[in-house]
């Protein structure tokens, strides 16, 4: 048997369920595809993470005597003639999630119709299948509780499989263009070269030492402390995850087997499972990458990218929390998570600026851009998913920051403008304390905030109570 693997968000050799069965099987031509149709890597960061991890993939399959075979083009068309030439049997693959990635199967399995070339397709890498999580329900589930519940008490973890004991390549003379070409001699690109000194290790490697590390120093006590930016206490895992440089079974298998607290390794997993309702909603709702799940929301507040968004983009709103994440996302290619929520409920609620550019924004610069837990937070936050946060839920950055950063040291690391002031002001350097005269020093390189935040709280109750299909079970 000959398997073409098209390696495609599944960057590794263990637990690769169409890689091992291929490798089981027969002779194996691993292929990575540059998709222009697909591609998922607009920023040079990314771009520069995409290249590290294809390399360090195709460094692994060295001591098996293969390699990486990478091409740029139509998935489908590729595939097609890459089957042809080296008389392939099969091409094998995980299913996508995204509507272009299900495009593409189509295309490439009428492609193939009549030429004898079989493709398999693998279920989703998930932990849940989000193809399955309905069964016997009149339709896909809306709220995240029962459906974690559901999934929990049916579907068991499987057990992560090793890597192959051997990954044979096919005897097959390829040469020059032909045989694609080696990620090892692609060049890197120009952004993106803080990656390293960012504790960043792109690679199924890195993911495996990022992993152990996080079970070895910070699980314990992820629970009551994950919310603190200036900590750290969380796995920052998701750029490996979202590139398939470790699977969510391996995660959940070794979070499982940790001697964490219950309650660490619970929220942990819950955490997990808000990630697999996110695939499943997109599963069921394709378009909700641009459009709200609960479609009364459709006009609530129109998309414009004017002053203040591009204030918001720079970390330069005069809200010193927000501006930290924004920053950091800068910087790092990284934000935290409870940076995201508050920079993202300030440009929707407070700016009125509509979700979808925050999630375009959030697309384009997040090193571990998934896009169904992407649009599928964007929208919890801005109240229009299927299990939103409520329409009165808006965040005080003032008072996010003051609770989960009291002494301002994630503000510090990265608005240096503000490193000085006291930590009574550092979430509100506009106002003043009792204690402090008119000559106190001001922060004259840190501008004013860009809304009042209690004005505009106001204001965004009041659209969104305005909306023509007020939904009923709103409070």
């Amino acid at each position: 048997m000959r398997s073409i693997v098209w390696f495609r968000h599944n960057l590794r050799l263990s637990d690769n369920h169409p890689l091992y069965e291929a490798a089981k099987e027969g002779e194996v031509l691993p292929v990575y595809i540059d998709d222009p149709g697909l591609s998922l890597f607009p920023d040079p960061a990314r771009r520069r993470w995409r290249t590290l991890s294809l390399a360090a993939l195709d460094r692994s399959l060295e001591p098996f005597g293969n390699r990486l075979h990478l091409f740029a083009g139509a998935s489908d068309e590729i595939l097609q003639d890459l089957a042809r030439r080296v008389r392939a049997d099969t091409i094998v693959a995980y299913r996508g999630l995204v509507p272009e990635d299900r495009a593409r199967e189509e295309g490439l399995a009428t492609r193939l119709a009549g030429s004898g070339v079989r493709l398999r397709l693998w279920g989703f890498d998930c932990l849940y299948p989000p193809d399955q999580a309905s069964e016997g329900r009149p339709g896909p589930w809306k709220i995240f509780s029962p459906y974690e519940r559901s999934c929990r008490s049916r579907f068991f973890p499987e057990r992560p499989l090793p890597v192959p004991e051997r990954i044979c390549p096919i005897p097959v003379s390829l040469n020059g263009g032909e045989a694609g070409q080696s990620p090892r001699s692609q060049p890197l690109p120009e952004g993106g070269r803080g990656l390293a000194q960012n504790g960043f290790d792109p690679g199924e490697a890195g993911a495996a030492r990022r992993f152990q590390d996080f079970l070895a120093t910070h699980i314990q006590g992820y629970a009551s402390r994950r919310d603190f930016p200036g900590e750290i206490s969380t796995s920052r895992l998701s750029a490996h995850l979202a590139a398939g440089e470790i699977s969510v079974r391996e995660v959940v298998a070794g979070v499982s087997g940790s001697p964490a607290s219950g309650a660490d390794r619970e929220k942990f997993l819950s955490e997990i499972s808000w990630r697999e309702f996110s695939s499943y909603l997109l599963f069921h709702h394709p378009g909700m990458l641009t459009e709200p799940l609960r479609k009364e929301y459709a006009s609530l507040a129109p998309e414009r990218e004017g002053e203040a968004f591009l204030a918001w983009t720079r970390g330069k709103t005069g809200i010193p929390f927000v501006d930290a994440g924004m920053r950091e996302l800068a910087e790092t290619g990284w934000m935290h998570n409870r940076a995201r929520m508050v920079a993202a409920s300030f440009l929707v609620k407070n700016l009125g600026i509509s979700w979808v550019a925050g999630e375009r924004w959030f697309a384009e610069k997040l090193l571990d851009y998934d896009p169904a837990n992407n649009a599928a937070s964007w929208q919890w936050v801005a109240g229009c998913g299927t299990d939103a946060a409520p329409f009165f839920r808006i965040m005080n950055p003032v008072l996010q920051g003051r609770r989960y950063d009291p002494q301002g040291l994630y503000v510090r690391q990265y608005i240096p403008e503000l490193a000085l002031l006291p930590d009574a002001r550092i979430h509100a350097p506009w106002m003043r304390v009792s204690s402090q005269t008119s000559s106190s020093p001001d922060t004259p390189d840190y501008p004013e905030p860009l809304v009042d935040l209690f004005v505009s709280r106001k204001a965004a109750l009041q659209r969104y109570r305005s909306l023509r299909h007020f939904s009923p079970d709103f409070r």
